[in-house]
């Protein structure tokens, strides 16, 4: 087998600077927003010329003041990964030989290709994990995960225009149609990545969170559920 398929799963890459992208990204959301609530173009075909440029450059400052400032937050990287979301592909890729890492990841071993699931978080396996039950509940999804793809006629992906900083496509992951972490979240096993990952140990993590909804049970006394 090349060697490309027997690195670790989460060999971790240069990062690489995302900050240019992810402003323009948060000023189009912005400009887009502000345009749809206040009806702009109505309000500037009323304006006089010098005072649509004077309006149309001190709107542009203040975009890129207030893009700037909510991107280093949890409330800028949901946008950030709701627009980058919105924009996926729309026809599925076939995935001729598909290979499940763990909950949330899955190769293309005919292309060399890692994809991360898009829309859900998977808890960590092996030495990753936080604490044995985040472990358990990751090998879980893992098993479920090669289940359904396993017992799949078709698997195809969605794919976005983002990589991680592992170097892995973005993108999402369907079985015969269906979204394959639609399916883990409703089981249990996973939850909706909403841009910035959170931990699952604990009284507040997402073990604790998924059990009070009553998607699958958990039983920690450190965790306190």
């Amino acid at each position: 087998m090349p060697s490309r398929f027997l690195r670790p799963a989460y060999a971790r890459r240069r990062r690489r600077s995302k900050w240019p992208l992810k402003l323009v990204s948060g000023t189009t959301i912005s400009v887009v927003v502000g345009a749809w609530a206040f009806d702009l173009p109505a309000e500037l075909a009323a304006l006089p010329v010098t005072n649509v440029e004077t309006f149309a450059m001190a709107t542009a400052a203040a975009v890129v003041i207030v893009g700037a400032a909510l991107i280093p937050t949890r409330y800028g990287y949901f946008l950030w990964h709701a627009f980058a979301n919105a924009l996926a592909e729309k026809k599925p890729h076939l995935l001729t030989q598909p290979w499940i890492i763990d909950g949330d990841t899955i190769d293309d071993l005919a292309t060399g290709i890692r994809y991360r699931f898009a829309n859900i978080d998977a808890p960590e396996t092996g030495d990753n994990a936080k604490c044995f039950w985040e472990r358990s509940r990751g090998e879980d999804a893992r098993s479920a995960a090669i289940r359904l793809v396993r017992s799949a006629s078709v698997v195809s992906v969605r794919r976005t225009f983002r990589h991680d900083i592992y170097g892995r496509r973005i993108a999402y992951v369907l079985v015969d149609g269906q979204d394959l972490g639609t399916l883990l979240v409703n089981e249990g096993l996973a939850r909706p990545w909403r841009g910035t990952r959170r931990k699952w140990c604990g009284p507040r993590g997402g073990l604790s969170l998924i059990a009070r909804s009553g998607a699958r049970g958990h039983s920690c006394k450190t965790c306190g559920a």
